[in-house]
């Protein structure tokens, strides 16, 4: 990404997808200055400002920042389903679960049938102990994909949620 960058300077995914590397190689400081440089060649650009997000959050940035970053990709791109799951975990984790559940609800309505999406719902519903709709969300979440292993956690923490503990350890052993 690096040579395409240098081959274009003014491609903003170019400069958006140096920052995932960078995410990747755990170089947190470059990929935020990739991000920041996407945002700078594209201002409308959405994913910038996602990527922004995630390195504040690895950083400790301040969360109204990060917010920001949030509901800036949200708003320049209403179908950008990953900026909300971001938004959602974020908010989660915070426990702000009625603005992560709406933010679920916006995913949710975009792509009903993402595993993804099903299983970010497991998630904020078992952070609020409501097991059973958390085990129907990670039902969904498996029934989408069966190799979304992370649902199957889900599931099982929501089974011994509801003291289904027999289908709990079926579920781990899954």
């Amino acid at each position: 990404f690096q040579a395409a960058l240098t081959a274009n300077p003014q491609a903003a995914d170019a400069a958006y997808y140096l920052g995932v590397a960078h995410i990747g190689a755990d170089d947190l400081v470059s990929a935020q200055a990739a991000f920041n440089r996407a945002i700078s060649l594209e201002p409308q650009f959405a994913p910038g400002y996602l990527g922004r997000a995630q390195v504040g959050i690895a950083l400790g940035a301040d969360a109204s920042a990060i917010i920001t970053d949030f509901n800036t990709a949200t708003l320049l791109d209403p179908n950008f389903i990953d900026a909300y799951l971001g938004r959602a975990v974020f908010n989660m984790q915070r426990g702000n679960y009625e603005d992560a559940e709406e933010d679920i609800a916006a995913a949710e309505e975009l792509d009903p049938q993402s595993a993804l999406v099903q299983y970010r719902k497991a998630v904020v519903a078992l952070a609020q102990q409501q097991y059973s709709i958390a085990l129907e969300a990670a039902f969904a979440a498996l029934d989408l994909d069966v190799t979304l292993l992370p649902a199957y956690l889900a599931k099982a923490e929501a089974e011994q949620g509801m003291a289904l503990y027999q289908e709990s350890v079926a579920t781990m052993q899954t």
